[in-house]
Protein backbone atom coordinates (compact mmCIF):
# COMPACT_ATOMS: atom_id res chain seq x y z
CA UNK A 1 0.00 0.00 0.00
CA UNK A 2 1.30 3.41 -0.95
CA UNK A 3 1.69 5.93 1.87
CA UNK A 4 -1.18 8.45 1.97
CA UNK A 5 -0.35 12.01 0.82
CA UNK A 6 -1.75 14.25 3.59
CA UNK A 7 -0.65 17.60 2.12
CA UNK A 8 -3.88 18.14 0.20
CA UNK A 9 -5.94 17.14 3.22
CA UNK A 10 -4.22 19.71 5.44
CA UNK A 11 -4.54 22.42 2.79
CA UNK A 12 -8.26 21.70 2.40
CA UNK A 13 -8.76 21.79 6.15
CA UNK A 14 -6.88 25.08 6.41
CA UNK A 15 -9.03 26.59 3.66
CA UNK A 16 -12.19 25.51 5.45
CA UNK A 17 -10.94 27.17 8.65
CA UNK A 18 -9.97 30.36 6.81
CA UNK A 19 -13.28 30.56 4.96
CA UNK A 20 -15.17 29.97 8.19
CA UNK A 21 -13.19 32.70 9.94
CA UNK A 22 -13.80 35.12 7.07
CA UNK A 23 -17.53 34.41 7.12
CA UNK A 24 -17.66 34.88 10.87
CA UNK A 25 -15.80 38.18 10.59
CA UNK A 26 -18.17 39.38 7.88
CA UNK A 27 -21.29 38.88 10.03
CA UNK A 28 -22.99 41.91 11.57
CA UNK A 29 -21.01 43.09 14.59
CA UNK A 30 -22.84 44.20 17.72
CA UNK A 31 -21.55 46.49 20.45
CA UNK A 32 -23.06 45.65 23.82
CA UNK A 33 -26.72 44.71 24.09
CA UNK A 34 -28.96 44.42 21.02
CA UNK A 35 -31.90 46.71 21.85
CA UNK A 36 -33.43 47.45 18.45
CA UNK A 37 -33.35 45.43 15.25
CA UNK A 38 -35.97 46.43 12.70
CA UNK A 39 -35.97 45.26 9.09
CA UNK A 40 -38.33 46.55 6.40
CA UNK A 41 -38.25 43.11 4.74
CA UNK A 42 -40.13 41.73 7.76
CA UNK A 43 -43.84 41.13 7.12
CA UNK A 44 -44.71 43.36 10.08
CA UNK A 45 -43.03 46.46 8.59
CA UNK A 46 -45.62 49.06 7.63
CA UNK A 47 -48.31 47.39 9.74
CA UNK A 48 -49.76 48.49 13.08
CA UNK A 49 -46.92 46.81 15.00
CA UNK A 50 -43.40 46.54 13.54
CA UNK A 51 -41.70 43.56 15.20
CA UNK A 52 -38.45 44.29 16.99
CA UNK A 53 -36.23 41.20 16.66
CA UNK A 54 -33.45 42.44 18.98
CA UNK A 55 -32.17 39.97 21.57
CA UNK A 56 -33.09 42.19 24.55
CA UNK A 57 -36.88 42.61 24.99
CA UNK A 58 -36.69 45.85 27.01
CA UNK A 59 -37.73 48.16 24.18
CA UNK A 60 -40.49 45.91 22.89
CA UNK A 61 -42.09 46.23 19.48
CA UNK A 62 -42.88 49.49 17.68
CA UNK A 63 -46.41 50.85 17.31
CA UNK A 64 -47.48 52.79 14.25
CA UNK A 65 -48.31 56.52 14.30
CA UNK A 66 -49.99 58.04 11.27
CA UNK A 67 -49.71 56.08 8.04
CA UNK A 68 -46.12 55.13 7.14
CA UNK A 69 -46.15 53.01 3.99
CA UNK A 70 -44.26 49.85 3.03
CA UNK A 71 -42.51 50.52 -0.31
CA UNK A 72 -39.63 49.22 -2.42
CA UNK A 73 -36.86 51.61 -3.52
CA UNK A 74 -34.35 50.34 -6.07
CA UNK A 75 -35.54 46.79 -5.12
CA UNK A 76 -34.82 47.37 -1.40
CA UNK A 77 -37.80 47.08 1.01
CA UNK A 78 -38.39 50.24 3.03
CA UNK A 79 -40.89 52.03 5.22
CA UNK A 80 -41.61 55.56 3.99
CA UNK A 81 -42.45 58.39 6.42
CA UNK A 82 -44.07 61.43 4.82
CA UNK A 83 -42.90 64.09 7.29
CA UNK A 84 -46.46 64.95 8.25
CA UNK A 85 -47.44 62.69 11.16
CA UNK A 86 -45.86 59.33 10.27
CA UNK A 87 -43.74 57.53 12.87
CA UNK A 88 -43.14 54.36 14.89
CA UNK A 89 -42.78 54.45 18.70
CA UNK A 90 -41.48 51.67 20.94
CA UNK A 91 -43.79 50.14 23.53
CA UNK A 92 -41.06 50.20 26.18
CA UNK A 93 -38.91 53.07 27.41
CA UNK A 94 -35.24 53.54 26.65
CA UNK A 95 -33.04 51.41 28.96
CA UNK A 96 -30.66 53.07 31.39
CA UNK A 97 -27.43 52.32 29.52
CA UNK A 98 -28.72 54.34 26.52
CA UNK A 99 -29.60 57.38 28.64
CA UNK A 100 -27.41 59.59 30.78
CA UNK A 101 -23.90 59.40 29.40
CA UNK A 102 -24.14 55.74 28.36
CA UNK A 103 -22.31 54.34 25.33
CA UNK A 104 -24.48 53.74 22.29
CA UNK A 105 -24.65 53.19 18.52
CA UNK A 106 -27.44 53.73 16.03
CA UNK A 107 -27.25 52.29 12.51
CA UNK A 108 -29.86 52.90 9.83
CA UNK A 109 -30.22 52.38 6.11
CA UNK A 110 -31.87 55.58 4.89
CA UNK A 111 -33.15 56.86 1.54
CA UNK A 112 -33.97 60.57 1.66
CA UNK A 113 -35.68 62.16 -1.37
CA UNK A 114 -34.71 65.66 -0.22
CA UNK A 115 -32.68 66.83 2.73
CA UNK A 116 -33.84 69.74 4.90
CA UNK A 117 -31.81 71.30 7.69
CA UNK A 118 -33.05 68.72 10.20
CA UNK A 119 -34.71 65.42 9.27
CA UNK A 120 -35.25 62.87 12.02
CA UNK A 121 -34.19 59.25 11.50
CA UNK A 122 -34.41 57.98 15.11
CA UNK A 123 -34.58 59.57 18.54
CA UNK A 124 -35.11 59.11 22.21
CA UNK A 125 -35.18 61.64 25.09
CA UNK A 126 -36.80 65.02 24.31
CA UNK A 127 -36.12 68.47 22.93
CA UNK A 128 -35.78 71.64 24.95
CA UNK A 129 -32.58 71.18 26.94
CA UNK A 130 -30.62 71.49 29.11
CA UNK A 131 -27.52 70.98 26.95
CA UNK A 132 -26.73 67.39 26.00
CA UNK A 133 -30.07 65.96 27.17
CA UNK A 134 -31.64 65.18 23.78
CA UNK A 135 -30.67 62.33 21.43
CA UNK A 136 -31.96 62.80 17.91
CA UNK A 137 -30.09 61.18 15.03
CA UNK A 138 -30.89 62.81 11.71
CA UNK A 139 -30.06 63.23 8.03
CA UNK A 140 -30.06 67.01 7.71
CA UNK A 141 -27.95 69.69 6.10
CA UNK A 142 -27.58 71.95 9.15
CA UNK A 143 -23.90 72.32 9.98
CA UNK A 144 -24.43 72.29 13.74
CA UNK A 145 -27.22 69.74 14.37
CA UNK A 146 -27.95 68.02 11.05
CA UNK A 147 -26.62 64.69 12.37
CA UNK A 148 -27.25 64.91 16.12
CA UNK A 149 -29.63 67.15 17.99
CA UNK A 150 -28.43 66.87 21.59
CA UNK A 151 -29.24 70.49 22.46
CA UNK A 152 -26.87 73.47 22.72
CA UNK A 153 -23.20 72.92 21.99
CA UNK A 154 -23.39 69.13 22.22
CA UNK A 155 -24.96 68.88 18.74
CA UNK A 156 -23.15 67.62 15.63
CA UNK A 157 -23.44 68.19 11.87
CA UNK A 158 -22.55 65.88 9.01
CA UNK A 159 -19.75 68.03 7.60
CA UNK A 160 -21.52 67.64 4.27
CA UNK A 161 -24.75 65.66 4.46
CA UNK A 162 -24.88 62.40 2.49
CA UNK A 163 -26.65 62.96 -0.83
CA UNK A 164 -30.37 62.69 -1.51
CA UNK A 165 -32.05 60.15 -3.78
CA UNK A 166 -29.88 57.16 -2.92
CA UNK A 167 -29.47 54.63 -0.14
CA UNK A 168 -26.96 55.37 2.62
CA UNK A 169 -25.81 53.43 5.66
CA UNK A 170 -25.81 56.10 8.39
CA UNK A 171 -24.35 55.47 11.84
CA UNK A 172 -23.71 57.44 15.01
CA UNK A 173 -21.65 56.27 17.99
CA UNK A 174 -21.02 57.69 21.45
CA UNK A 175 -18.32 56.17 23.67
CA UNK A 176 -18.92 58.32 26.74
CA UNK A 177 -16.63 61.06 25.45
CA UNK A 178 -16.87 61.49 21.68
CA UNK A 179 -19.73 61.41 19.21
CA UNK A 180 -18.87 60.18 15.71
CA UNK A 181 -21.04 59.97 12.61
CA UNK A 182 -20.44 57.70 9.62
CA UNK A 183 -21.89 57.50 6.12
CA UNK A 184 -21.36 54.38 4.01
CA UNK A 185 -18.64 53.08 6.30
CA UNK A 186 -16.57 56.29 6.42
CA UNK A 187 -16.33 58.70 9.35
CA UNK A 188 -17.78 62.08 8.42
CA UNK A 189 -17.44 64.11 11.62
CA UNK A 190 -16.73 63.84 15.34
CA UNK A 191 -16.84 65.98 18.44
CA UNK A 192 -16.05 65.63 22.14
CA UNK A 193 -19.37 66.19 23.89
CA UNK A 194 -20.97 65.89 27.29
CA UNK A 195 -24.28 64.00 27.27
CA UNK A 196 -26.82 63.46 30.01
CA UNK A 197 -29.72 62.13 27.97
CA UNK A 198 -33.26 62.29 29.38
CA UNK A 199 -34.66 58.93 30.54
CA UNK A 200 -38.16 57.40 30.76
CA UNK A 201 -39.17 57.99 27.15
CA UNK A 202 -39.55 55.52 24.26
CA UNK A 203 -37.38 55.14 21.15
CA UNK A 204 -38.97 56.72 18.10
CA UNK A 205 -38.51 56.36 14.33
CA UNK A 206 -38.83 59.49 12.15
CA UNK A 207 -39.97 61.76 14.98
CA UNK A 208 -38.88 63.44 18.22
CA UNK A 209 -40.60 64.34 21.46
CA UNK A 210 -41.14 68.03 22.17
CA UNK A 211 -39.71 69.79 25.20
CA UNK A 212 -42.55 68.51 27.42
CA UNK A 213 -41.88 64.92 26.43
CA UNK A 214 -45.55 64.56 25.55
CA UNK A 215 -46.24 65.61 21.97
CA UNK A 216 -44.44 64.34 18.89
CA UNK A 217 -42.64 66.85 16.65
CA UNK A 218 -40.00 67.20 13.93
CA UNK A 219 -41.35 64.35 11.80
CA UNK A 220 -38.86 62.98 9.29
CA UNK A 221 -39.61 62.75 5.57
CA UNK A 222 -37.56 59.77 4.41
CA UNK A 223 -37.52 56.00 3.94
CA UNK A 224 -35.88 53.56 6.35
CA UNK A 225 -34.82 50.08 5.32
CA UNK A 226 -33.13 48.76 8.47
CA UNK A 227 -32.37 50.00 11.99
CA UNK A 228 -30.15 48.75 14.82
CA UNK A 229 -29.58 50.26 18.27
CA UNK A 230 -26.62 48.95 20.27
CA UNK A 231 -25.88 49.36 23.96
CA UNK A 232 -22.22 50.11 23.18
CA UNK A 233 -20.03 52.03 20.74
CA UNK A 234 -18.98 50.34 17.50
CA UNK A 235 -15.44 51.00 16.33
CA UNK A 236 -14.77 52.53 12.91
CA UNK A 237 -13.79 49.11 11.55
CA UNK A 238 -17.01 47.60 12.96
CA UNK A 239 -19.13 50.24 11.22
CA UNK A 240 -17.30 49.60 7.95
CA UNK A 241 -17.80 45.86 8.37
CA UNK A 242 -21.55 46.25 8.86
CA UNK A 243 -21.83 48.57 5.86
CA UNK A 244 -19.96 46.13 3.63
CA UNK A 245 -22.01 43.22 4.90
CA UNK A 246 -25.31 44.84 3.89
CA UNK A 247 -24.62 47.21 1.01
CA UNK A 248 -25.54 44.69 -1.69
CA UNK A 249 -29.13 44.81 -0.44
CA UNK A 250 -29.36 48.59 -0.91
CA UNK A 251 -28.21 49.22 -4.48
CA UNK A 252 -27.08 52.56 -5.85
CA UNK A 253 -29.04 53.97 -8.81
CA UNK A 254 -27.35 53.45 -12.17
CA UNK A 255 -25.37 56.48 -13.41
CA UNK A 256 -27.15 58.54 -16.08
CA UNK A 257 -26.35 57.84 -19.73
CA UNK A 258 -26.66 60.73 -22.23
CA UNK A 259 -29.88 60.47 -24.21
CA UNK A 260 -31.64 62.54 -26.87
CA UNK A 261 -34.86 64.33 -25.99
CA UNK A 262 -38.12 62.42 -26.30
CA UNK A 263 -40.06 65.63 -27.04
CA UNK A 264 -39.14 69.16 -28.07
CA UNK A 265 -39.39 72.19 -25.77
CA UNK A 266 -42.71 74.05 -25.87
CA UNK A 267 -40.87 77.38 -25.49
CA UNK A 268 -37.35 78.30 -26.57
CA UNK A 269 -35.58 81.65 -26.34
CA UNK A 270 -32.16 81.53 -28.04
CA UNK A 271 -31.39 85.25 -27.59
CA UNK A 272 -30.06 85.64 -31.13
CA UNK A 273 -31.21 89.26 -31.36
CA UNK A 274 -29.12 92.42 -30.95
CA UNK A 275 -30.20 95.44 -28.91
CA UNK A 276 -30.96 96.91 -25.52
CA UNK A 277 -34.02 97.82 -23.48
CA UNK A 278 -37.28 97.03 -25.25
CA UNK A 279 -35.72 94.48 -27.63
CA UNK A 280 -38.11 91.63 -28.43
CA UNK A 281 -36.75 88.23 -27.48
CA UNK A 282 -38.25 85.65 -29.81
CA UNK A 283 -39.69 82.33 -28.65
CA UNK A 284 -38.91 80.25 -31.73
CA UNK A 285 -41.25 77.39 -30.78
CA UNK A 286 -44.16 78.68 -28.71
CA UNK A 287 -44.45 82.26 -29.94
CA UNK A 288 -44.34 83.62 -26.37
CA UNK A 289 -41.95 86.47 -27.12
CA UNK A 290 -40.29 88.30 -24.23
CA UNK A 291 -38.47 91.59 -23.84
CA UNK A 292 -35.64 93.31 -22.01
CA UNK A 293 -37.01 95.70 -19.40
CA UNK A 294 -34.82 98.52 -18.07
CA UNK A 295 -36.26 100.43 -15.15
CA UNK A 296 -33.66 103.17 -14.76
CA UNK A 297 -34.13 104.50 -18.30
CA UNK A 298 -30.39 104.69 -18.99
CA UNK A 299 -29.47 102.68 -22.11
CA UNK A 300 -25.78 102.92 -21.21
CA UNK A 301 -26.24 100.87 -18.06
CA UNK A 302 -29.19 98.67 -19.03
CA UNK A 303 -29.48 95.05 -20.13
CA UNK A 304 -28.41 94.07 -23.64
CA UNK A 305 -28.71 91.15 -26.01
CA UNK A 306 -25.98 90.22 -28.46
CA UNK A 307 -23.69 87.37 -29.38
CA UNK A 308 -26.41 84.88 -28.48
CA UNK A 309 -26.79 86.05 -24.86
CA UNK A 310 -28.85 88.41 -22.75
CA UNK A 311 -26.71 90.19 -20.17
CA UNK A 312 -28.26 91.89 -17.15
CA UNK A 313 -26.31 94.50 -15.18
CA UNK A 314 -27.98 93.83 -11.84
CA UNK A 315 -28.93 96.15 -9.00
CA UNK A 316 -32.00 97.31 -7.10
CA UNK A 317 -35.23 95.59 -8.04
CA UNK A 318 -37.03 98.81 -8.93
CA UNK A 319 -34.16 100.52 -10.74
CA UNK A 320 -32.48 97.72 -12.67
CA UNK A 321 -32.98 95.54 -15.74
CA UNK A 322 -34.45 92.07 -16.27
CA UNK A 323 -36.12 89.85 -18.87
CA UNK A 324 -39.91 89.71 -18.89
CA UNK A 325 -41.65 86.69 -20.43
CA UNK A 326 -45.41 86.40 -21.12
CA UNK A 327 -47.79 85.13 -18.45
CA UNK A 328 -49.29 81.64 -18.33
CA UNK A 329 -46.19 79.70 -19.35
CA UNK A 330 -46.29 77.04 -16.63
CA UNK A 331 -49.62 77.17 -14.76
CA UNK A 332 -51.29 75.03 -17.42
CA UNK A 333 -48.71 72.26 -17.11
CA UNK A 334 -48.89 69.12 -15.00
CA UNK A 335 -45.22 68.21 -15.26
CA UNK A 336 -42.53 70.50 -16.59
CA UNK A 337 -38.88 71.39 -17.02
CA UNK A 338 -37.19 74.79 -16.98
CA UNK A 339 -33.71 74.84 -18.50
CA UNK A 340 -31.06 77.49 -19.11
CA UNK A 341 -27.37 78.01 -19.76
CA UNK A 342 -26.33 81.00 -17.67
CA UNK A 343 -23.38 82.80 -16.05
CA UNK A 344 -23.35 84.82 -12.83
CA UNK A 345 -20.86 87.71 -12.98
CA UNK A 346 -21.11 89.30 -9.53
CA UNK A 347 -22.99 88.40 -6.37
CA UNK A 348 -26.21 90.32 -5.79
CA UNK A 349 -28.28 89.86 -2.64
CA UNK A 350 -30.72 86.95 -3.19
CA UNK A 351 -30.61 87.52 -6.98
CA UNK A 352 -32.69 85.13 -9.08
CA UNK A 353 -31.93 82.84 -11.97
CA UNK A 354 -35.66 83.02 -12.64
CA UNK A 355 -38.82 83.73 -10.67
CA UNK A 356 -42.30 82.91 -12.04
CA UNK A 357 -45.39 84.01 -10.09
CA UNK A 358 -47.95 86.73 -9.37
CA UNK A 359 -45.49 89.60 -9.19
CA UNK A 360 -45.75 89.65 -5.41
CA UNK A 361 -44.25 87.48 -2.68
CA UNK A 362 -47.36 85.27 -2.38
CA UNK A 363 -47.19 82.71 -5.20
CA UNK A 364 -44.10 81.76 -7.16
CA UNK A 365 -41.61 79.11 -8.16
CA UNK A 366 -38.00 80.23 -8.28
CA UNK A 367 -34.29 79.49 -8.32
CA UNK A 368 -31.74 81.88 -6.81
CA UNK A 369 -28.08 82.35 -7.66
CA UNK A 370 -27.16 82.71 -3.99
CA UNK A 371 -28.67 82.51 -0.52
CA UNK A 372 -28.39 86.13 0.46
CA UNK A 373 -24.84 86.91 -0.64
CA UNK A 374 -23.46 83.46 0.22
CA UNK A 375 -22.10 82.11 -3.06
CA UNK A 376 -21.78 78.61 -1.57
CA UNK A 377 -25.56 78.30 -1.17
CA UNK A 378 -28.49 78.78 -3.51
CA UNK A 379 -32.21 78.26 -3.04
CA UNK A 380 -34.96 76.42 -4.87
CA UNK A 381 -38.46 77.22 -3.68
CA UNK A 382 -42.18 77.24 -4.36
CA UNK A 383 -44.58 79.44 -2.37
CA UNK A 384 -48.37 79.29 -2.47
CA UNK A 385 -50.67 81.45 -0.32
CA UNK A 386 -47.74 82.64 1.80
CA UNK A 387 -46.58 79.10 2.63
CA UNK A 388 -43.12 78.33 1.24
CA UNK A 389 -41.48 74.98 0.62
CA UNK A 390 -37.81 75.44 -0.16
CA UNK A 391 -34.39 73.86 0.05
CA UNK A 392 -30.94 75.47 0.11
CA UNK A 393 -28.53 73.64 -2.18
CA UNK A 394 -24.84 73.22 -1.41
CA UNK A 395 -23.74 71.08 -4.36
CA UNK A 396 -21.78 72.69 -7.22
CA UNK A 397 -22.01 76.37 -6.19
CA UNK A 398 -22.32 78.83 -9.06
CA UNK A 399 -18.74 79.97 -9.61
CA UNK A 400 -18.57 83.54 -10.90
CA UNK A 401 -17.97 84.12 -14.62
CA UNK A 402 -18.50 80.42 -15.35
CA UNK A 403 -21.39 79.23 -17.50
CA UNK A 404 -23.58 76.56 -15.92
CA UNK A 405 -26.19 74.30 -17.46
CA UNK A 406 -29.11 74.67 -15.01
CA UNK A 407 -32.23 72.48 -15.06
CA UNK A 408 -35.29 72.27 -12.81
CA UNK A 409 -37.75 69.42 -13.38
CA UNK A 410 -41.18 69.37 -11.75
CA UNK A 411 -42.85 65.94 -11.44
CA UNK A 412 -46.43 66.23 -10.18
CA UNK A 413 -46.39 62.81 -8.49
CA UNK A 414 -42.68 62.08 -8.34
CA UNK A 415 -42.17 61.52 -4.61
CA UNK A 416 -42.43 58.17 -2.87
CA UNK A 417 -45.71 59.34 -1.36
CA UNK A 418 -47.09 60.69 -4.65
CA UNK A 419 -46.51 64.42 -4.04
CA UNK A 420 -44.60 66.81 -6.29
CA UNK A 421 -40.85 66.36 -6.69
CA UNK A 422 -38.73 69.30 -7.85
CA UNK A 423 -35.28 68.19 -8.97
CA UNK A 424 -32.28 70.38 -9.81
CA UNK A 425 -29.37 69.49 -12.09
CA UNK A 426 -26.17 71.48 -12.59
CA UNK A 427 -23.90 70.70 -15.55
CA UNK A 428 -25.75 67.46 -16.21
CA UNK A 429 -25.49 66.12 -12.66
CA UNK A 430 -28.10 65.77 -9.94
CA UNK A 431 -27.66 68.64 -7.47
CA UNK A 432 -30.64 68.32 -5.12
CA UNK A 433 -34.39 68.07 -4.87
CA UNK A 434 -37.41 69.34 -2.99
CA UNK A 435 -40.57 67.48 -1.98
CA UNK A 436 -43.73 69.59 -1.90
CA UNK A 437 -47.49 69.24 -1.82
CA UNK A 438 -47.76 72.15 -4.27
CA UNK A 439 -47.76 71.75 -8.04
CA UNK A 440 -47.42 73.90 -11.15
CA UNK A 441 -51.16 74.46 -11.44
CA UNK A 442 -51.01 76.23 -8.06
CA UNK A 443 -48.63 78.87 -9.41
CA UNK A 444 -50.50 81.86 -10.80
CA UNK A 445 -47.75 82.95 -13.19
CA UNK A 446 -48.80 86.45 -14.13
CA UNK A 447 -45.21 87.73 -13.95
CA UNK A 448 -42.51 85.49 -15.40
CA UNK A 449 -39.10 87.04 -14.88
CA UNK A 450 -35.54 86.07 -15.67
CA UNK A 451 -33.11 87.67 -13.23
CA UNK A 452 -35.75 89.44 -11.12
CA UNK A 453 -37.30 88.54 -7.75
CA UNK A 454 -40.91 88.54 -6.56
CA UNK A 455 -39.53 89.98 -3.32
CA UNK A 456 -37.47 93.16 -2.97
CA UNK A 457 -34.20 91.36 -3.68
CA UNK A 458 -31.58 92.61 -6.10
CA UNK A 459 -31.69 91.82 -9.79
CA UNK A 460 -29.05 89.44 -11.12
CA UNK A 461 -25.83 90.50 -12.80
CA UNK A 462 -25.77 87.55 -15.15
CA UNK A 463 -25.79 86.40 -18.76
CA UNK A 464 -28.27 83.89 -20.22
CA UNK A 465 -27.23 81.88 -23.25
CA UNK A 466 -30.57 80.13 -23.82
CA UNK A 467 -33.82 79.54 -21.91
CA UNK A 468 -36.29 76.68 -22.48
CA UNK A 469 -39.53 75.30 -21.04
CA UNK A 470 -40.79 71.73 -21.61
CA UNK A 471 -44.21 70.28 -20.87
CA UNK A 472 -42.72 67.12 -19.34
CA UNK A 473 -40.01 66.10 -16.88
CA UNK A 474 -36.69 65.51 -18.56
CA UNK A 475 -35.06 62.33 -17.31
CA UNK A 476 -31.58 62.42 -15.83
CA UNK A 477 -30.36 60.85 -19.08
CA UNK A 478 -31.97 63.60 -21.18
CA UNK A 479 -30.52 66.30 -18.94
CA UNK A 480 -27.06 64.82 -19.36
CA UNK A 481 -27.62 64.61 -23.12
CA UNK A 482 -28.57 68.30 -23.28
CA UNK A 483 -25.54 69.25 -21.21
CA UNK A 484 -23.32 67.43 -23.68
CA UNK A 485 -25.03 68.99 -26.68
CA UNK A 486 -24.79 72.49 -25.23
CA UNK A 487 -26.88 75.60 -25.78
CA UNK A 488 -28.32 76.37 -29.24
CA UNK A 489 -28.73 72.65 -29.95
CA UNK A 490 -31.85 70.53 -29.59
CA UNK A 491 -31.20 66.83 -30.06
CA UNK A 492 -32.93 65.70 -32.18
CA UNK A 493 -34.07 68.92 -33.83
CA UNK A 494 -37.73 69.87 -33.24
CA UNK A 495 -38.84 68.80 -36.73
CA UNK A 496 -37.42 65.33 -36.16
CA UNK A 497 -39.07 65.14 -32.75
CA UNK A 498 -42.41 66.11 -34.28
CA UNK A 499 -42.15 63.34 -36.84
CA UNK A 500 -41.26 60.84 -34.15
CA UNK A 501 -44.29 61.93 -32.15
CA UNK A 502 -46.48 61.30 -35.20
CA UNK A 503 -45.05 57.84 -35.72
CA UNK A 504 -42.77 58.94 -38.55
CA UNK A 505 -39.82 56.83 -37.49
CA UNK A 506 -40.10 54.50 -40.49
CA UNK A 507 -40.25 57.48 -42.85
CA UNK A 508 -37.11 58.95 -41.33
CA UNK A 509 -35.27 55.68 -41.75
CA UNK A 510 -36.22 55.48 -45.43
CA UNK A 511 -35.02 59.06 -46.01
CA UNK A 512 -31.62 58.14 -44.58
Amino acid sequence: MKPRNLTGVWVSALLVLLIGATQAQAAIIWAGTSYVELDASDASAGTAVWTNTASDPTIGNFNIVGDPAKVAIDTAPAVYFDGDGDAYVSTGNTPGDLTGAGDRTVEAWVYNPSIPAEDTVLSWAKRGGPCGTNWSFGHGTHGEFGALGAWCGEDLGWNGAPSAMQWHHLAITYDGTTTRVYADGAEKNSEVVTLGTHADLPIKLAVQHDGNGVDLSMFGSLAIGRVRVHGGALSASDVLNNYNEEKAGFPLPPPPVPQDLTAAPVHRWSFSETGGAGTTLVDSIGGANGAIIDLDGNPATGGTVGGGQVTLTGGGKDTSDYVELPEGLISGLTDGTIETWATQHTVKNWSRIFDFGKGTNEDYIMMSWTRGTDINLDRVGIRIDNVEHCVDETMAPYTLDTEFHIVMTIDDDGTIGGDTLITVYKDGQFAGCLETTFNLADVEDLANWIGRSMWGDETANASYNEFRIYDYCLSADEVLGNYGAGADTVTPEPATLALLALGGLALLRRRR
